[in-house]
């Protein structure tokens, strides 16, 4: 709870700031759709389908030059399904308010950004065919993720962005059945999430 308390606190800073500071920063409103697997589970594939929205502060560190803070809800996880060919079937739902921080450089209409996220998972699920699965041979998924993003804006107006990421964990979010088995191959003892989005970013008028 004191995690989650301290994220909304930092995203209704997030809100206000652009209008609390000076005229290098800019705030805003941003949402989209994103596809994510897990690796290291018995899933693969981008087929989970999810979503992300939040806040944003951006600051205009030089002419070309911006870092941008973050705050938003962002579903993660996996799921294959092939019930209809051998009867299998698994899904896995992650749900983190993440705090990414990203710098990107402008090209013209374009913002070429990389940077981490630091993400707390509020909630998580897994199902099989026969419905929700408990904790078994799985550990707990981990309560903190660090992540990377990479990715690019595209400036459509001088309000509105359009964004595309890749984003890959850099601390697993847990330990897989395979844990026990000796190998020197970190994928096969730890799952990461793995995901790709898109998003609108829209600037409120100072």
């Amino acid at each position: 709870m004191a995690y989650n308390k301290l994220l909304v606190s930092i995203g209704i800073i997030l809100l206000g700031a652009g209008n609390l500071l000076s005229q290098n920063f800019q705030a805003g409103i941003m949402a989209g759709p994103l596809s994510s697997q897990v690796d290291g589970d018995m899933a693969s594939g981008y087929n989970k389908a999810g979503f992300h929205a939040g806040v944003f502060v951006r600051y205009l560190l030089f002419e070309d030059l911006a870092g941008q803070l973050e705050m938003r809800y962002i579903t993660k996880g996996a799921l294959e399904n092939r019930l209809e060919t051998d009867g299998y079937y698994y899904r896995s739902g992650l749900n983190y308010v993440e705090m990414p921080l990203t710098f990107s450089l402008k090209k013209n209409r374009f913002q070429f950004e990389a940077g981490p996220a630091l993400g707390v998972l509020l909630f998580s699920k897994e199902e099989d065919a026969f419905g929700e699965l408990s904790l078994g041979s799985y550990e707990d998924f981990r309560k903190l993720e660090l992540s990377g993003i990479i990715g690019f804006f595209y400036e459509v107006t001088d309000d509105l962005r359009i964004n595309f990421r890749m984003q890959y964990s850099i601390t697993p979010v847990r330990r897989t059945l395979s844990s026990q088995v000796n190998t020197v191959y970190r994928y096969q003892r730890f799952a990461f999430n793995n995901l790709v989005s898109f998003g609108l970013y829209y600037y409120l008028k100072q």
